[in-house]
């Protein structure tokens, strides 16, 4: 098991969970000081800037674990760096495979800043692997997802598609979802650039995919096999993971 958290976005968390948005990196490190605290068994006592703690509660049964690795979703430069300073593991997202390299490299030297070794935070693979007999359905679903972050999520994803040399892509997804809705938005998104957000396919294509990003430094992948037969998808994961 794992711990992931994020820092979400001010239309989620002011418009759907009615709190805040204030702080959230601080926020953060506040969240994995906390329960790291909790985890040693420790009596909580925290002050920060936001939580101030002073009961001295502990957990009222002994973990399994002193330490459960916490992963941070981020993709703001700012959150990466936190991420590359506190977290264990790291969860990118939609970054196409031509930018894997400097991506990687860049949020590497961010770890090596900070005083630690590339190998003491994972990074999971931003694409997701799909094993399907039905490859376009993988990719609708990627262009639908990625159109609703652009044109419906703050502009943290706009933003980062931006920063990543796609600002046309993602003015066009916005415009298109303004005038057309979802479908429009989704349609906005280049064939090729969807084919690079992610691996859709049979045996042999979703092998090549996870490859590539193992050699890249990718070291936990999102898989997922589309079959109904619960002992074909098994033999599926198998393989896969086999490899």
């Amino acid at each position: 098991m794992i711990i992931g958290l994020g820092t979400s976005g001010h239309r989620v968390i002011e418009h759907f969970h009615g709190v805040s948005f204030r702080l959230p990196l601080r926020r953060t490190r506040e969240y994995v000081e906390i329960i790291r605290c909790l985890l040693r068994g420790e009596p909580l006592h925290h002050h920060g800037r936001i939580f101030e703690l002073e009961r001295g509660f502990t957990l009222r049964f002994e973990p399994v674990r002193k330490e459960i690795p916490i992963w941070l979703a981020s993709v703001t430069p700012k959150s990466v760096k936190q991420t590359a300073e506190i977290a264990d593991g790291w969860f990118p997202i939609f970054i196409p495979r031509p930018h894997w390299k400097e991506q990687l490299d860049a949020f590497h030297s961010a770890v090596r800043t900070a005083g630690r070794a590339p190998e003491d935070v994972t990074v999971r693979n931003p694409s997701p692997v799909v094993l399907t007999d039905h490859p376009e359905r993988a990719r609708a679903a990627t262009a639908a997802n990625t159109a609703f972050y652009i044109a419906r999520m703050g502009d943290f994803y706009y933003d980062h598609f931006v920063r990543l040399g796609y600002r046309e892509v993602a003015d066009a997804v916005r415009e298109a979802w303004a005038s057309g809705g979802a479908a429009a938005g989704a349609s906005a998104i280049p064939a090729e650039l969807l084919t690079e957000l992610g691996t859709a396919g049979d045996l042999t294509t979703c092998l090549e995919g996870l490859e590539a990003a193992e050699e890249a430094g990718f070291r936990v992948h999102s898989v997922s096999v589309s079959e109904s037969d619960p002992h074909k998808r098994r033999a599926a994961f198998e393989r896969l993971a086999a490899s």
